[in-house]
């Protein structure tokens, strides 16, 4: 038991989780769009970049931690530091060659997001603040961001005309991303309110953070619904992400009396890789 929990904190901590996650919802944009199911250089890069950007992210925020209890997740990050210094610089090195290997209109297409996700990481505002401190506003950029990677670049991409399935489409994204997001709000109310960062729940409260979650998800089912009707959807791609997002609001449901960390960056992480796997398995196995 314990080399398998050591092996879950080394694919959580290190950032390989969220990186994949990256990867595949890529992927699932990719076919969206009408591109092959598989991997390219950009969706590598994206993936790869997941990944250092996360390592770096946790190497900032573990030096403000003043106090580490044992057993956290700041303790296994600190623990793991070794590690994740390492596959943060090796993805950040793989981030290069998969970057060598695109078309320049799409290093202009990436700058946005990664000039945002450089600043939401570093400390280089007054008071050694980064964009994750700045409250409310970090969540929208997180949702902006993730959407951006994950179906404007791969819209362009595949060289699709711009028109409502990529307006659906990211407003589907957006409202997910940020439906997953505002847990994580939930998990660190006691550390932002040590830091006085105010964020959503903290307004709100736990409960309407968690209906505004299923608001949001009801939201993106019902462009679901309207780009099926539209005719830019299969019946197995609605009945797939409908079905996730079921699942998605019974994981949210049940936050309120979860403190285990493993139920945020394990299983609410993990929903960006098992929507891909959802979409792959209605789309192809039961097609």
């Amino acid at each position: 038991m314990k080399l398998l929990t050591k092996f879950v904190d080394f694919i959580l901590y290190t950032n390989i989780w969220i990186g994949l996650g990256a990867f595949l919802l890529y992927q699932q944009s990719l076919y969206f769009f009408g591109a092959a199911f598989a991997p390219t250089p950009l969706a590598f890069l994206v993936g790869c970049s997941t990944v250092w950007l996360y390592s770096l992210h946790r190497a900032v925020g573990i030096r403000k931690i003043k106090s580490i209890q044992s057993g956290s997740r700041f303790y296994k990050i600190h623990r793991l530091r070794i590690p994740i210094y390492l596959i943060g610089i090796l993805s950040l090195l793989a981030s290069f060659y998969f970057l060598l290997q695109i078309d320049f209109r799409f290093v202009v297409a990436l700058s946005f997001p990664g000039l945002v996700s450089i600043l939401y990481v570093l400390p280089v505002f007054s008071k050694n603040r980064r964009l994750r401190d700045l409250g409310i506003v970090k969540i929208f950029l997180v949702a902006l961001t993730w959407s951006w990677l994950t179906v404007l670049i791969p819209w362009h991409e595949t060289g699709e005309v711009f028109g409502w399935s990529v307006v659906l489409a990211l407003v589907d994204r957006f409202c997910f991303i940020f439906a997953i997001t505002l847990p994580f709000d939930i998990r660190d109310l006691k550390i932002d309110a040590l830091t006085s960062v105010k964020t959503i729940p903290s307004i709100l409260g736990v409960k309407a953070s968690q209906r505004l979650s299923y608001f949001l998800l009801l939201i993106s089912s019902l462009f679901l619904f309207f780009q099926y009707l539209s005719g830019l959807l299969s019946l197995g791609y609605l009945f797939a992400c409908l079905c996730f997002y079921f699942i998605c609001q019974a994981i949210i449901y049940f936050i309120q009396n979860k403190e285990e960390d493993y139920y945020y960056t394990g299983l609410l992480d993990g929903t960006m890789i098992l929507m891909p796997v959802f979409v792959y398995v209605f789309c192809f196995v039961f097609a």
